[in-house]
């Protein structure tokens, strides 16, 4: 297991696992829950304050449980549609997937989020801040935000609003690279045991997410983009070009240890195959941390739906409602 695993884990919001899930997530808690908007906050950057905890984890719970599961679900799957020695196309797509949801379960298991604001969210926010505010008003869109413990422990939610444009997978991987470099600057700060390999590993990841010139992060997306909308490496029928070394390195991929995943393949010459391991990468880590969280909590009902899903024919009724 990679330190940047053991280091995220030690993250983990406290009750993460032990408060029962609330349907639908931090959108639904933002239309209900308290809180009020913290004066200096303006349209594109709202403080919110007065949060509990024991209110608010429940319903983050809900968004980190869909994203981890359905991380896993998707690595367990993709590896079965290989369907001839060339055909590389869905399950490379499938293992994106794998990545982009188990991305996101990292972020939300650490209070950290990339989400979007519907009319009903952004009315809520507008109507509490508006008593504070004269003239307060937010408007729909994507947003980052961050559970952030103050010096006297009472705890505040960050949200920025994002720059429209480039696309919703684009935005996210955007915040995810910030993610990682914010995580190693953390354990820089703190002088944690794990520092100098987990920020050399968050560096490898980070160099992979900005790949071939895409410095903020998204190369991932370049090339599901390239895959998925343009048909591009030859990864389709008919096949262009054989890619032999991907191919066989999909047929064995797993979710495996994080620290016996490669994270310095030649992008140039090997795009897809590079491309695999970081997905790979970032799929098996956010497994780790959903393992970890059943480690810290016990047998919890999170760690029975994870048992489940990994066993497919007792998996067929299960729900997270």
């Amino acid at each position: 297991m990679l330190a940047l695993s053991a280091v995220l884990i030690r993250r983990l919001l406290p009750q993460l696992s032990t408060e029962s899930p609330r349907q639908e997530g931090l959108r639904t808690w933002i239309e209900g829950g308290s809180f009020y908007v913290g004066i200096g906050s303006v349209a594109d950057e709202v403080l919110f304050q007065n949060l509990r905890l024991t209110e608010i984890v429940p319903f983050i719970a809900y968004d980190f449980e869909r994203f981890a599961l359905s991380s896993i679900e998707s690595a367990l799957q993709h590896g079965t549609e290989i369907m001839g020695p060339k055909a590389l196309g869905w399950p490379l797509v499938r293992l994106y997937y794998a990545a982009f949801f188990g991305a996101h379960a990292m972020m939300r298991a650490t209070g950290r989020a990339v989400l979007r604001l519907e009319n009903s969210q952004a009315l809520r926010i507008s109507q509490i801040g508006s008593f504070y505010l004269p003239d307060f008003k937010i408007s729909t869109g994507t947003y980052k935000w961050a559970l952030v413990q103050n010096p006297d422990l009472t705890i505040d939610g960050q949200m920025r609003r994002l720059p429209e444009g480039g696309g919703a997978h684009d935005q996210f991987w955007k915040i995810f690279y910030e993610f990682l470099g914010s995580i190693s600057d953390e354990v820089v700060r703190n002088k944690e045991p794990e520092a100098t390999a987990a920020t050399a590993e968050a560096s490898d990841l980070r160099d992979i997410l900005s790949s071939n010139g895409f410095s903020g992060g998204t190369w991932l997306s370049a090339v599901r983009n390239q895959l998925t909308y343009q048909h591009r490496y030859g990864a389709w029928f008919p096949f262009q070009k054989s890619d032999a070394e991907t191919v066989e390195y999909m047929r064995r991929s797993e979710i495996k240890d994080s620290g016996s995943i490669r994270r310095d393949h030649n992008v140039s010459k090997h795009p897809l195959l590079a491309f695999a391991a970081g997905c790979q990468l970032i799929t098996s880590l956010s497994c780790e941390i959903a393992e970890g969280l059943c480690q810290r909590s016990g047998n919890t009902r999170f760690k029975q739906l994870l048992n489940q899903l990994r066993a497919p024919e007792a998996a067929q009724d299960v729900s997270i409602g």
